[in-house]
């Protein structure tokens, strides 16, 4: 006989961020302007690469390099800054106070 299922609720502590737009909203997320790429579109988002952001952070365990795309959250995830589209993050966090 298969055993009842029953319902879990996701447990994602508090998190501080920050909705990253343009250049200039987080002191910590550099350009791509110098880059040879910087007028190609993104993959993930379809603008181009000198809107984006570049959050450099070395020894981060995602990453030492992250791209930020215009309308993604920056969040500090155990001591070191994530960066998640604006539909995951809302998915995942509520809030914003």
């Amino acid at each position: 006989m298969a055993k009842k299922k029953s319902k879990y609720k996701q447990r994602i502590p508090t998190v501080d961020a920050v909705l990253w737009e343009e250049h200039g909203d987080d002191d910590s997320v550099g350009t791509f302007s110098e880059s040879p790429w910087a007028d190609d579109e993104c993959s993930v988002c379809g603008r181009h690469w000198s809107e984006h952001g570049r959050l450099e952070e070395p020894g981060n365990p995602v990453a030492d390099v992250q791209a930020v795309c215009p309308g993604s959250y920056l969040f500090d995830h155990h001591g070191f800054m994530s960066v998640l589209p604006a539909e995951q993050f809302e998915a995942m966090y509520e809030g914003g106070t």
